[in-house]
């Protein structure tokens, strides 16, 4: 108890004790990092503490990939859609329904990105159909590129088969 007198104020430390899972959880952890920063201090390793701290502070540790497109995505009506990306990143068809709804609002570069990120978790002719018309309007060489990769995961394809063959005339 000489350590929570040192380390907290009268207040907190009552608050703190009447508490089973600060005792068990949060206490201890206070007293291990305060230990810590006595031995940084003893040892005279504040700047070298300092220095990784803030360099480590910079690094960008989420797990998410940073869209270029973050500020659209945010605004109505892509953020339900963006909030339920973030929670589950894996859905490729969430990354679909924005999408549609981006090309729907003539936002084709953040559809195709949607799209391409569907395609890539998941393979599906919807996916690549969306894909293929994006690129035909853009990019002759890509489309074509794109339809024949779609056309070996689904050589039945009428719709890909259609566009490949609108697309080498």
């Amino acid at each position: 108890m000489i350590v929570l007198d040192w380390l907290f104020k009268d207040g907190a430390k009552d608050i703190f004790r009447n508490t089973s899972f600060c005792q068990a959880f949060v206490i201890p952890l206070i007293i291990k990092n305060a230990l810590v920063l006595i031995m940084i201090f003893k040892l005279k390793l504040v700047p070298v503490f300092f220095s990784c701290f803030f360099v480590l502070s910079a690094c960008n540790t989420s797990e998410e990939e940073s869209s270029p497109y973050e500020e659209t995505l945010i605004q109505q009506p892509f953020a339900p859609l963006t909030d339920s990306i973030k929670k589950n990143s894996s859905d490729p068809d969430l990354y679909y329904r924005r999408g549609v709804i981006l090309k729907k609002n003539n936002l084709t570069e953040p559809a195709l990105a949607d799209f391409q990120k569907a395609w890539s978790l998941r393979k599906k002719e919807e996916y690549a159909i969306n894909i293929s018309n994006i690129l035909i309007a853009k990019n002759h060489d890509s489309a074509i590129k794109f339809l024949n990769e779609a056309l070996q995961t689904f050589p039945s394809g009428i719709f890909l088969q259609r566009q490949v063959s609108g697309a080498d005339t």
